[in-house]
C-alpha cells in the first residue's frame, strides 16, 4: 500500500502462468520450469528473472514405513511395474500413485528427472502441492513428489534416492538431482508499459534487482521473517550449459 501498488496473486500451476504472462493479462508469470520447455510458449517475447532454486522430493504416506527408494524403483511405481509395497519390502498394501496435473512445473521436473522418457500410469491428479500433501497424509499406500517446503508434514515420510537425503545440501552439490528453478516471467511489452513499477517497488521489497541478478527474501506464509542467505555455487542443469550463477541457501530453497 505504501508503494501504491495492489498485488493480486492466483494459483494454477507453471503452465497457466507462463500462457497468462505471453497472453499479457498478468504482470508476472511464476514456473517452476524455463519457457523453452512449455508447449505453445515463445520464450523470446518473455524475460527469465530467475529467483530460486527447489528441491523436489518423493513423498509416501508415512505408515508405510518405507524411507529409501532407488530411482529405478521410483520409475517403475510411477510407471505401473511396481503396484504393490511388497516389492519395495514393504506391508502388502496397494501402491496409490498420487500425480500433479499436466502443466504443473513440479511434474515437468519429475518426469526429465525420473521417468527418462517413460509414460506414467494412469492415476489421480492434484493441482498443488498443497492438495497433495493433504492426500499422501490421509491416504493408506499412497505416493507422490512435493516441493522442500511442502514435504515437512508429520503424516509425510520423505524418501531419500538412492540413499541420498533430499536435503539443501544436497541440491547445493547436486547430488540431489531433483530440483528446479523457480521463475518469475515478464512480458518483453508489459515490462516497460509503466505497468510495472519496478522490482524494487514490487512486493514491498521481498523481490528486488541488483546489477541485474534477481534475488529473493522467499518469506514463508504466517512467518514475518526472512533468512541471511549463505552464498556458494551450485552445478546447473547441463540442459541449458549456464555457468557461474551464485546462489544463497534459504530454508529448503535458494536465492539467485
Amino acid at each position: 500500500d505504501k508503494n501504491h501498488v495492489r498485488i493480486n496473486v492466483q494459483g494454477g500451476g507453471s503452465g497457466t502462468g507462463l500462457n497468462q504472462v505471453q497472453a499479457g493479462t498478468v504482470t508476472i508469470g511464476n514456473s517452476d520450469i524455463f519457457a523453452q520447455q512449455a508447449d505453445g510458449i515463445n520464450a523470446n517475447k518473455l524475460i527469465d528473472h530467475r529467483v530460486a532454486v527447489v528441491g523436489i522430493v518423493p513423498v509416501i504416506n508415512k505408515k508405510i514405513g518405507i524411507t529409501n527408494i532407488s530411482m529405478l524403483q521410483l520409475r517403475e511405481i510411477f510407471s505401473g511395474k511396481i503396484n504393490n509395497w511388497n516389492q519395495l519390502g514393504g506391508p502388502n498394501q496397494k501402491i496409490v500413485v498420487v500425480n500433479r496435473a499436466e502443466g504443473s512445473g513440479t511434474r515437468k521436473t519429475f518426469e526429465l528427472e525420473v521417468m527418462k522418457g517413460q509414460k506414467m500410469k494412469l492415476s489421480q491428479t492434484q493441482d498443488s502441492n498443497g492438495s497433495v500433501q493433504k492426500i499422501i497424509s490421509t491416504t493408506p499406500g499412497s505416493i507422490s513428489y512435493l516441493a522442500f517446503p511442502y514435504a515437512n508434514k508429520k503424516k509425510l515420510q520423505k524418501l531419500s534416492i538412492n540413499h541420498v537425503k533430499p536435503t539443501s545440501a544436497n541440491v547445493l552439490t547436486n547430488k540431489w538431482v531433483l530440483w528446479s528453478y523457480e521463475h518469475m516471467y515478464m512480458n518483453k511489452k508489459k515490462q516497460n508499459s509503466g505497468e510495472v513499477l519496478g522490482w524494487q517497488k514490487v512486493f514491498g521489497g521481498v523481490v528486488w534487482r541488483d546489477n541485474g541478478r534477481c534475488f529473493s527474501g522467499l518469506l514463508r506464509v504466517g512467518l514475518g521473517v526472512a533468512w541471511e542467505p549463505r552464498v556458494g555455487e551450485i552445478k546447473l542443469k547441463k540442459d541449458f550449459g549456464v555457468r557461474g550463477d551464485i546462489v544463497g541457501l534459504l530454508e529448503g530453497a535458494f536465492v539467485i
